[in-house]
């Protein structure tokens, strides 16, 4: 496996109505940042965005020394037209997944998850 970037999550806790924070691979493709979730629905931060899809996320820094950039979003789920593409994408950067191979079971079943941006960068 390999390490790649990682983003945070703030969702709405579902039924506490708490801030919920989840560290968690993410891909940035232009028209949002994808995420995956392994586990599918199961995963808690899939059921808190589905209670509401409203979202913090807190991205690297784009340059050394930088700080991170937040970002209201909000999310929407697959699937996508392009949800094959996808997750190859994600297997390829976290998992060193080459064309021919079959994707890993991380990726195989999970829930495509995009998160639009809803406004301008923020800070709390």
């Amino acid at each position: 496996m390999t390490d790649g970037p990682v983003c945070h999550l703030t969702t709405t806790g579902r039924r506490s109505g708490l801030p919920r924070r989840t560290e968690i691979w993410y891909l940035d493709r232009g028209d949002g940042l994808y995420l995956l979730s392994g586990n599918g629905e199961d995963a808690d931060w899939v059921r808190n965005l589905r209670a509401d899809p409203r979202v913090t996320v807190e991205l690297p820094p784009a340059t050394a020394g930088a700080g991170p950039t937040l970002r209201r979003c909000r999310a929407d789920f697959g699937p996508f037209d392009d949800d094959q593409a996808i997750c190859e994408a994600m297997d390829r950067r976290y998992h060193d997944w080459t064309p021919g191979r079959p994707l890993s079971d991380w990726v195989a079943g999970a829930v495509v998850v995009r998160l639009v941006a809803d406004g301008e960068p923020h800070l709390p």
